[in-house]
């Protein structure tokens, strides 16, 4: 009986005494937390340590991070970090893994990382004001905000010159300029952002204002330099026709002068026929000239013939509303030329609604010493502004040569008279 005694109090003293260790056990196991998320610049690469925590950062950050400790978890659970544009709604990432799959019951402490990035020097983290959120199996755990700031706009420089590519890039810069060219005042900027305005001011020697243009910056733009342009047609554009003389242009930033840039319009031609471009046919035997930078298309194939266009913008406009059509054939469907040429005004008129001011009719001769017949026409439309129509009916031998200008007088008068009467005297007969 002692003996048994014995052994059941050593049995009763074991099983207390392993009894005893389930509570220590337990509390060597650490329980599950998490620390707030931190946002930083930067994360030191073996421990995901932050690295310049931050909630404010430059429109030039190539990367973002989010951080946030752990203690507890075990492998098999997953975290997820989810990044919001606050601004579009717009995720901008929404991405996690488990803590650890390949030892998925062990408990782990640590620290769990994410980060947006640009993909290219080129690229830029968007603007705004974002939310990033936290979630461990699925459970929201806590949220931190943060900014990327609008940056600041400036000029970095201004550029004069004749031509311009199609983003704007000066192609060829200068201080002079003839009749004909048009300037472009070519604006590079840092960034282009909304909310800022520019206005040009173009002036002539006396301090006159001869053209003013507002622009308001339509949209965001963060990648890389970029340009905007100011552009002042020298002949045919909504400004009248601008003399030869020292001018300048003023560029404003938010109603603020940026700079002043002087130019000089020269004395020239407002059309050459220095190119070479010869229109020519064989069976009407003659050839006439086609202005430099305009271009020519042949008109169906059972007429002989041309339109004319004006050389274009960069956008594909042209930059003078002017019409131009030759052609050759035999007379008799056109007589009696006064007639023709009244009804086919007439006709055009009708269709934009002009209203017929007066008519002149002249005896004229080329440069070669053909005698022709002259028509002109003018016309005004509701705004008051004037357009003349041209037909000359040249005759030499049997055939009918007819030569039709329609332009607005008013903005390139002048450039489709230089046009008209300078291909008239380059007219040749075989």
């Amino acid at each position: 009986m002692k003996n048994f005694i014995k052994k059941s109090t050593i049995l009763i003293i074991a099983l207390i005494f392993i009894l005893g260790l389930i509570p220590a056990l337990s509390s060597c196991t650490p329980k599950l937390s998490f620390e707030n998320i931190v946002i930083s610049e930067d994360v030191k690469k073996d421990t995901n340590e932050p690295i310049n925590p931050k909630n404010e950062f430059d429109i030039s950050a190539k990367q973002i991070f989010a951080t946030v400790k752990y203690i507890g978890t075990k492998g098999s659970d997953n975290w997820q970090f989810k990044w919001t544009l606050l601004e579009s709604g717009e995720i901008v990432l929404d991405k996690g893994e488990k803590f650890n799959k390949d030892e998925p019951n062990t408990i782990f402490e640590g620290i769990a990382s994410s980060n947006i990035y640009t993909i290219d020097d080129k690229k830029i983290i968007p603007a705004g004001n974002y939310k990033v959120e936290f979630f461990n199996n699925g459970e929201l755990i806590n949220t931190a905000n943060f900014k990327v700031n609008k940056p600041q706009m400036e000029i970095i420089e201004v550029k004069l010159a004749n031509a311009v590519d199609n983003s704007g890039v000066p192609v060829k810069e200068t201080q002079q300029f003839s009749p004909s060219e048009t300037v472009y005042a070519t604006v590079k900027l840092n960034y282009q952002v909304t909310g800022n305005s520019f206005k040009a001011l173009w002036k002539d020697s006396a301090g006159k204002v001869i053209n003013e243009i507002n622009y308001d910056i339509p949209g965001d733009y963060y990648e890389g330099p970029s340009y905007i342009w100011f552009m002042l047609q020298l002949t045919g554009g909504q400004t009248p026709t601008v003399s030869p003389g020292k001018y300048k242009v003023e560029i404003y930033l938010n109603d603020s002068l940026s700079g002043t840039y002087d130019f000089e319009v020269m004395e020239g031609s407002l059309v050459t026929f220095n190119q070479g471009t010869v229109f020519t046919n064989a069976d009407f035997a003659f050839s006439i000239a086609i202005p430099d930078d305009w271009t020519y298309t042949e008109i169906a194939k059972n007429e002989v013939g041309f339109s004319l266009a004006p050389p274009t913008d960069i956008s594909g406009n042209p930059v003078y509303p002017v019409t131009f059509f030759f052609t050759a054939a035999v007379p008799a469907p056109y007589k009696p030329y006064k007639d023709f040429s009244e009804k086919s005004s007439e006709d055009a008129a009708k269709q934009q609604a002009w209203t017929y001011v007066e008519s002149l009719e002249n005896d004229l001769v080329l440069k070669n010493g053909t005698s022709y017949k002259e028509y002109m026409y003018k016309y005004t439309d509701k705004d008051g502004g004037n357009f003349i129509f041209i037909y000359s009916f040249i005759e030499n031998k049997s055939s009918l040569y007819l030569f039709i200008a329609i332009a607005s007088d008013d903005i390139s008068g002048d450039v489709a008279q230089a046009v008209y009467y300078g291909m008239l005297d380059t007219l040749t007969f075989k």
